[in-house]
């Protein structure tokens, strides 16, 4: 007895003191919201949308007193009308110092990872701290914008408005990527079309918004926290997957909702159950009643009472914010009246045979809107009367996640199956074929139910230690995909080429293959496996004359002018001593014929073990020669039987000149743009001396006109700041010049991206002058587009072309002359007016050495080595042709 009076004393001063609390707020509390924010928020005409409305709603039912919204037109007069003090709250903020001199906050109430969005076609990021020369998006306005530029210092950040520009310029790929929250960049991509779009990366930080409450107001923040404390963490997860489209389980979640459904209907039974059988006094019926009330209200979904006529007798106030009636409404409701008509046929069957199990209807609100209910009901004794007990749940939002999920699967299976690239799905734990598209059937002739009954192992033909071998090689050549060769259902052998990427599904790793034809592309191998054949034939007819005169069969084989080697071969097929060599092979190899039979044949490659007929066969090898030194040759072997016994021919053939004259042509083409990049120097000191003839005839004036000013007494202290200012303009630019000189003639060690008409601007500008002293106009069309190569190279090819367009407009007298600079698709056209190229010439011009120009004034070589920069370097193409006007030439990337 003397706990229950501690305990009641304790409960009674608890609730005095929360009385207290409570009487301390103001029974309604004004609140600022940002009206156009969503998926957060936003005030659709006077009612409060999104995630954080969402929340309120949960947080009211915690609250002794109302929130009405006050509205603003923008988010930065919600945050003045907090400053002024006309509304208490605002609605969610992220917290910083800067606020903190204004408002007090709550603890969290929701928080959300910041993402990083980019095109479909990049690569998931797992740092942003590679990206340095690319163009990021950033909110200026946001709380986070601060810190993320401090903790990335090195990224090149772009200031936006919000988070639509933010998604149209990624889109636009005006940006590499664009910084925001993970429901922000969610509910932009999916309500903005931009199906390009994707999530690329999560980032290390996390947002959290908090309630901002006007600075003082400490007890409404105690209020508030409180109220957040109760809200169930399983709510705000509802509300954020309701508006940021999260894909669940349809099956799991009808599943759980049954039986939620059944345990609450069971409760609410037993409860009934138990206060009628356990108590007949009018009091404890009372307290059954109350109870039952309390457990009508608590429950998440609908709960409805009907009697026998269909009328709503009970409803719990869920069931009403379903319907959007008032309770007083929907107590003048019957089943017609919120059951759509081609469902009440439905209803009727169930309520005849009771069933318990649940069942979709399409229901109809107060404003004539339907939507989709899974419902459950049951027959009770209430009141001594029978009546029927039903609770529901609106399920529209799942059954569009539904309709999602198949749109999205119907998606994937179009994208799969009826790709014209052959596209296979493996087990990597034991290699079963799980599913394969039309193409792949197609290719490999089997039905689908064949197909996918077999392994990869029962279509590739290689063993597993060759498989092996393969994936080993790829590694060294740094590739990312395999050759195999693969049989079809016909027995056919092909040459393939397997890309394999890592794919989850139902979260098993599984093996996405492309697989691609390379049997065309061996072609060329076997044509010379051909000719090693052929030459082959050959060796063995003239091993075949030695039998019928020897003779002419030692004539033909020693002047045979590749070498030749006939040898004895082992138990494996491996060559080891030489039985017959012709003169050639003694002439490479430095041996005289005798000592020849005696050498180790893989002493000749420098091998430690004897190689055998594959590894020699049509392969490039450093042969050594008696003395030590070595040359390279083209090894073909075969085997063949003579006498009944096994033997191996080996045709060798020098191709040391062969490549020596490759290597002398490269540096030969090395040397020929060496002088072509020379001549464009020469021309380049001619436009120096252009830019540097005005600049240094002022500063000549300048100094002549000092003394004569120092003696009429004009020169000050104001005389001199603008005689220095002057003069180091004129040296700056003086300087300038130098230093485009010194960078447009930089050697590019390797390629990177540029913009074309920064290119065109600068090859003009330091060419200006010298337009300008012939009075040659230029003009630059078209849009800007972006290039990925050697700068400098595409640079002095550049001003090739401009050079000879001046030249062109000087030699034919044009007046006045023009040069256009037009920008394509991927492509820049450089036009003159002086009347074109003779047609007799127009093909010949870009051939080495071959000039219009008078003796002494051209090499030939500038036309030469451009086509050779765009077409062998930056793999374009450079051609010319006439125009209404004059010569067009044209660099295509």
């Amino acid at each position: 007895m003397a706990k229950r009076t501690v305990s009641f004393i304790f409960l009674l001063l608890l609730g005095l003191q929360l009385t207290l609390q409570a009487a301390a707020v103001p029974q309604r509390v004004s609140m600022c919201v940002d009206p156009e924010w969503l998926p957060y928020e936003r005030l659709a005409g006077q009612k409060h949308e999104g995630m954080i409305a969402d929340y309120y709603r949960e947080l009211a039912e915690h609250l002794d007193f109302q929130i009405e919204i006050v509205p603003t037109a923008s988010w930065s007069e919600s945050l003045e009308a907090v400053k002024s003090g006309r509304c208490q709250l605002i609605s969610g903020m992220m917290r910083t110092k800067e606020r903190e001199a204004f408002l007090d906050f709550t603890k969290s109430y929701f928080t959300f990872p910041v993402a990083f969005a980019t095109t479909m076609d990049t690569p998931f990021l797992n740092s942003l701290h590679t990206l340095t020369d690319k163009k990021i998006a950033i909110v200026e306005s946001y709380a986070f914008n601060k810190s993320i530029r401090q903790r990335y210092p090195n990224l090149n950040f772009v200031g936006v408005k919000n988070h639509t520009q933010g998604l149209e310029m990624v889109h636009e790929e005006q940006v590499y990527g664009y910084i925001d929250a993970l429901p922000t960049l969610s509910y932009g991509i999916q309500n903005s079309y931009f199906n390009d779009l994707k999530i690329s990366g999560i980032l290390d930080k996390d947002i959290s918004l908090h309630i901002g409450v006007h600075k003082g107001d400490a007890q409404l923040v105690h209020a508030l926290n409180e109220a957040i404390a109760k809200v169930d963490t399983a709510e705000k997860q509802l509300i954020k997957d309701k508006w940021l489209s999260v894909i669940y389980d349809n099956k799991g979640d009808v599943e759980l909702l049954a039986q939620f459904l059944i345990a609450a209907v069971g409760l609410l039974l037993w409860g009934l159950y138990w206060n009628y059988s356990t108590t007949k006094s009018n009091k404890r019926l009372e307290n059954s009643l109350q109870n039952f009330k309390v457990l009508f209200e608590s429950v998440l979904e609908g709960m409805f009472l009907f009697d026998q006529k269909q009328r709503c007798i009970k409803v719990n106030a869920i069931g009403c914010e379903m319907f959007g009636y008032t309770r007083e409404q929907m107590l003048q409701k019957s089943i017609p009246d919120l059951v759509d008509k081609n469902y009440l046929k439905k209803v009727e069957r169930k309520l005849k045979k009771a069933s318990p199990n649940p069942y979709e209807l399409t229901c109809i609100k107060s404003d004539g809107s339907t939507f989709t209910m899974l419902v459950r009901g049951r027959d009770i004794i209430w009141n001594g009367r029978q009546i029927r007990l039903a609770s529901g749940i609106d399920i529209t939002h799942m059954k569009q996640l539904e309709q999602n999920l198949r749109n999205s699967k119907k998606m994937w299976e179009d994208m799969f199956y009826k790709h014209s690239a052959i596209f296979l799905i493996i087990d990597p734990e034991n290699g079963q074929i799980i599913d394969a598209n039309e193409a792949a059937l197609r290719y490999y002739g089997y039905e689908k139910r064949e197909l996918l009954a077999k392994t990869i192992s029962d279509i590739n033909n290689a063993s597993k230690k060759e498989v092996v071998h393969e994936m080993e090689r790829a590694k060294r050549e740094n590739r990312n995909y395999f050759i195999f060769k693969h049989r079809l259902k016909s027995g056919k052998v092909r040459d393939v080429e397997v890309h394999s990427t890592p794919i989850k599904s139902s979260g098993k790793k599984l093996l996405f293959s492309i697989i691609h034809d390379i049997t065309r592309r061996e072609e060329f191998k076997q044509q010379l496996e051909k000719l090693n054949a052929e030459l082959g034939e050959r060796v063995k007819a003239e091993v075949q004359a030695k039998i019928e005169s020897e003779k002419s069969y030692k004539n033909l084989f020693d002047n045979i002018s590749d070498g030749v080697v006939i040898c004895e071969v082992d138990g494996q097929g491996r060559p080891t001593y030489a039985l017959e060599a012709n003169q050639a092979v003694l002439q490479l190899t430095g041996y005289e014929y005798e000592e020849f039979l005696t050498v180790e044949l893989q002493k000749l490659c420098g091998c430690e073990e004897k190689p055998s007929i594959e590894e020699v066969n049509s392969t490039q090898q450093e042969l050594y020669r008696k003395d030590g030194s070595t040359f390279t040759a083209m090894v073909g072997a075969d085997l063949f039987e003579f006498d009944g016994q096994q033997r191996a021919y080996i045709i060798v053939k020098d191709i040391s000149e062969t490549l020596r004259m490759e290597e002398q042509q490269a540096k030969q083409e090395q040397f020929l743009q060496h002088q072509s990049k020379l001549a464009s120097m020469g021309e380049m000191i001619g436009a120096i001396a252009h830019q540097w003839r005005q600049p240094l005839n002022a500063l000549n004036i300048n100094i002549q006109n000092l003394i004569d000013d120092y003696e009429e007494g004009l020169i000050d202290a104001e005389f001199l700041e603008k005689y220095e200012e002057e003069n180091t303009r004129l040296i700056r630019f003086m300087s300038k010049t130098i230093d485009d000189f010194r960078n447009f003639f930089r050697i590019d060690k390797a390629t990177s991206r540029f913009m074309m008409q920064e290119v065109v601007n600068k090859t003009l500008s330091i060419q200006r002058a010298q337009l300008q002293n012939h009075d040659i106009q230029t003009r630059i069309e078209g849009e800007d587009f972006e290039v990925h190569g050697y700068k400098s190279e595409f640079e002095q090819v550049l001003l090739n072309l401009i050079n000879n367009a001046k030249d062109a407009i000087i030699a034919n007298d044009v007046d006045p002359g023009m040069i256009t600079v037009r920008l394509g698709d991927r492509s820049l056209c450089v036009e003159d007016n002086a009347g074109g190229v003779p047609e007799e010439i127009i093909d010949r011009i870009m051939e080495p050495y071959f000039t219009t120009k008078e003796e002494g004034k051209g090499t030939g070589m500038g036309l030469y080595i451009s086509k050779m920069i765009i077409e062998n370097n930056m793999h374009g193409r450079l051609r010319v042709e006439n125009g209404e006007k004059g010569a067009q030439f044209t660099i295509e990337l």
